[in-house]
């Protein structure tokens, strides 16, 4: 019975904003009349999108999440001891908080869990899980869109100290300022106490990187294009998903990898009230991966007014993992 109840307890995620339907589409239309045309990353997860996202974690060619969970199961205990007990976990872009479970399994009595996602079904499965997992842990599930400021729940509003982990090489698909607003963001939520745990997908050999978002199975493909279902199903548009072709290229000079969906055809969709034109061979952006080099990322650490407290690099594929902290005030 407690834990039946506890499971309902988290059913409802705290809500920290919400857009309308109409705002949406109109940010959504912007990004299609522009030149070259581009779709925001946050539509390629809906709940089929994060589907078809597990599974692309699972092909041979993709090594990111490969590469971070052997990390995060490698260091989790050294991890844990450098955060101590009665902390606040923080996941920015939480999807099935897999790599959080190998760090809660570690931690010493940890306060609370706040995972942060845009999508809803899966957050709610996602605290479910845990909730079972971990029932003496406060799960307290927020959606909203990570890269603006929101509010805490209130248990999680505490002096206790807070780690927020951004998972998944995320914060490698911002530009740089972007990427910079960011990281002052997430060192603002985990205060001068607190500490920053994120993944990084270094500068590596361009087929390695290429060969990541064209896996030979096809699943980034179907990922890719499967925004274009989402942007269907959300605003009842009328994207035609298969006349468009996936493909990822490794953009030197950006220091990115570019994922792109390239029309077959001359065509148009209609988007609420207005019809959106593709020229046959158009390109429409729908992600960037960049790939910085370790001293290029360590120089925006040190511009967002942090230090790197630990470096855990997987050699083979050029991943890292960083512990991100206020630095020493002077004279200490």
């Amino acid at each position: 019975m407690a834990l039946a109840a506890r499971l309902l307890s988290i059913a409802h995620p705290v809500v920290c904003e919400q857009e309308s339907t109409e705002s949406l589409r109109l940010q959504v239309s912007a990004d299609l009349r522009r030149v070259p045309k581009s779709i925001s990353p946050r539509w390629l997860f809906d709940e089929r999108g994060s589907a078809l996202f597990d599974r692309l974690c699972s092909v041979p060619e993709y090594y990111l999440a490969r590469s971070e969970l052997a990390l995060v199961d490698r260091h989790a205990s050294t991890i844990a001891g450098r955060l101590g007990p009665d902390v606040v976990l923080i996941e920015f872009g939480s999807g099935t908080s897999l790599k959080a479970r190998v760090l809660l399994d570690e931690l010493a009595a940890p306060f609370a869990y706040v995972p942060v996602d845009l999508s809803r079904t899966q957050l709610i499965s996602a605290s479910r899980a845990l909730a079972v997992r971990f029932p003496d842990l406060r799960v307290l599930p927020v959606c909203a869109d990570f890269t603006r400021s929101f509010v805490l729940p209130v248990d999680a509003q505490s002096d206790r100290r807070r780690l927020v982990y951004l998972a998944g090489a995320t914060l490698c698909g911002f530009d740089p300022q972007a990427r910079l607003e960011l990281l002052r963001l997430m060192h603002l939520v985990v205060g001068p106490d607190g500490a920053v745990l994120v993944s990084i997908d270094l500068r590596k050999d361009v087929q390695l990187i290429e060969s990541a978002y064209n896996d030979l199975a096809g699943v980034t493909a179907r990922f890719n294009r499967n925004v274009l279902a989402h942007l269907n199903n959300r605003f009842d548009a009328t994207f035609d998903v298969y006349s468009f072709r996936h493909e990822a290229v490794w953009l030197p000079q950006a220091g990115c990898v570019e994922m792109r969906l390239r029309s077959q055809v001359d065509q148009s969709a209609q988007l609420g009230p207005e019809k959106i034109e593709f020229r046959a061979g158009e390109p429409v952006i729908t992600a960037r991966g960049y790939k910085p080099r370790e001293e290029e990322f360590e120089e925006l650490v040190e511009k967002a007014g942090m230090g790197i407290g630990a470096r855990w690099v997987d050699h083979q594929w050029s991943y890292a993992l960083y512990w991100l902290e206020s630095p020493p005030a002077p004279g200490i």
